[in-house]
C-alpha cells in the first residue's frame, strides 16, 4: 500500500489526484501532527528558513 500525506487541504490534493492521474491515496495533514510524529516536519533553509516537509521516504513492512 502506497499513501501520501501532505500539508496541503483536501482539496487542492483532490485537484492534484485528478490532474496527474495518480493510483494512490493522498492524506491531508494540515495540522502537521503526521509529519511531526514521524520526523518529517522541521526547519529548511531555502535562501531563508522555515518549517516544512524534509523530504522523507518510510517504508515500512
Amino acid at each position: 500500500m502506497v499513501l501520501g500525506i501532505s500539508p496541503d487541504p483536501v482539496k487542492k490534493l483532490a485537484k492534484f489526484v485528478e490532474r496527474d492521474e495518480l493510483n494512490f491515496q493522498l492524506l491531508s495533514d494540515e495540522d502537521h501532527a503526521t509529519a511531526d510524529d514521524y520526523g518529517a516536519w522541521g526547519p529548511k533553509v531555502l535562501g531563508r528558513e522555515f518549517d516544512g516537509i524534509l523530504r522523507t521516504t518510510f517504508y515500512r513492512r
